[in-house]
């Protein structure tokens, strides 16, 4: 659900507590269920929805033999949280070290998603 479909629900409950003592089957016509048990669970979930998340995608693009920069991004919706170079210390060993990290915050800026490992 949501952040929009939260806010027009609770506005209607809003109204309808305005206008008069409501009863469960004008709740339930509100919310268009079909019983108590299930009206009181969409209402919890409006209350608390589920947390979304998202998870860190690094596309990594050669830029010479020693050099690589890796773009990290939000796997929900695509946003680009930085880039960084990766420098290779000693040709050969493979031990690499980021230049100016990437710092990962722990919701995306763009669409709220909680960042997970």
């Amino acid at each position: 659900m949501t952040d929009a479909e939260r806010r027009e629900v609770a506005a209607k409950l809003r109204d309808m507590a305005c206008r008069a003592n409501p009863s469960w089957p004008a709740l339930m016509d509100l919310l268009k269920c079909p019983g108590r048990a299930v009206a009181v669970q969409y209402l919890a979930d409006l209350i608390e929805p589920d947390e979304r998340t998202c998870r860190v995608v690094t596309e990594m693009r050669a830029l010479s033999q020693t050099q690589d920069m890796h773009t990290k991004s939000c796997s929900s919706c695509g946003y680009v949280f930085g880039s960084e170079q990766h420098r290779q210390l000693l040709p050969g060993l493979g031990e690499r070290v980021a230049i100016n990290p990437v710092r990962i915050p722990k919701f995306c800026p763009n669409c709220g998603a909680k960042v997970v490992e």
